[in-house]
């Protein structure tokens, strides 16, 4: 005799309660800002260490520039392909790994050549990128009737670690030393990366299809969307606005440095007044 098909059974119920729990989750939503702040850190980091890698490293500006180049090429791949991931190894398993690779890369950014700080970098990027929007993807998920102020106090978070990270790391960096500080990042990265190992491991909704379209349907879906003048619009848009952002964040405290060097390496902090503005700009708001 064949059973009969119950609600219980169906997979918009069984997401329903998946989502339910990770709603009442408060150390979910704790772990969730704690990586990222550290992504904000992360992201925004190459700008006051700059300096001291060209240092390090004999660099020029055109060598310098493509510090950059690698660091944005990956979060641009990263970025691409997150959807896909989502569905190849889940969400909290992705993020758990690409905190880890994060917290990799960091780490050899420390002690490695420029070719390696290369790799290093792109690797970071390219975590970042795949974590970013798997982030974004989860707490609206969770959030679905108050998306909006989630997301505006997650960003809240990120441009937190953007503004206070960097100079501190920066400030510690002892005779131009970075090693310390940035294995200490890395090692708070990888914690965050275990407690989503650990989150993974003991919640059976983080197989391959619990949030999002199917592979196909999400293919159709950017086929479509890029398609559209709105689409291309918005892409341009975004170019010009992250490219500002990126070198405006990226070589304000070498210019701070060329124009006056303080013994105390106040200079630094340049780039946390640029993100001071982001911090409140993107400040949690009324949703109306």
């Amino acid at each position: 005799m064949e059973k009969t098909a119950t609600r219980e059974d169906h997979p918009r119920f069984t997401r329903e309660l998946i989502v339910q729990s990770w709603r009442r989750d408060r150390s979910l939503a704790l772990l969730l800002h704690c990586g990222s702040v550290l992504a904000g850190v992360v992201f925004t980091l190459l700008g006051p260490i700059l300096p001291t890698l060209s240092a390090r490293w004999h660099l020029d500006d055109a060598q310098a520039g493509w510090l950059f180049i690698a660091q944005f090429t990956g979060v641009m791949m990263g970025s691409a392909l997150s959807g896909l991931m989502i569905q190849r190894f889940g969400v909290f398993r992705l993020i758990a790994g690409g905190y880890a690779v994060t917290a990799a890369g960091v780490a050899c950014l420390g002690v490695s050549s420029w070719g390696i700080g290369l790799l290093s970098v792109f690797s970071s990027g390219f975590a970042l990128g795949l974590t970013g929007p798997t982030v974004n993807l989860l707490v609206a998920e969770i959030n679905s009737d108050r998306s909006a102020v989630a997301l505006n106090i997650l960003n809240l978070a990120w441009a937190l670690g953007a503004v206070v990270g960097p100079p501190m790391i920066a400030l510690l960096a002892t005779d131009g030393n970075l090693v310390q500080p940035l294995v200490g990042l890395a090692a708070l990265l990888s914690i965050i990366a275990l407690l989503m190992v650990r989150r993974s491991l003991s919640d059976s909704s983080s197989g391959p299809n619990r949030l999002g379209p199917n592979k196909r349907d999400a293919a159709r879906l950017a086929l479509h969307a890029c398609a559209s003048p709105y689409a291309l619009l918005t892409g341009a848009l975004i170019f010009i606005y992250v490219g500002t952002e990126t070198a405006a964040s990226g070589w304000i405290v070498s210019y701070a440095q060329r124009l006056h060097a303080s013994p105390s390496g106040l200079e630094t902090m340049t780039a946390s007044f640029f993100w001071t503005g982001l911090l409140v700009g993107r400040g949690p708001r009324r949703e109306f």
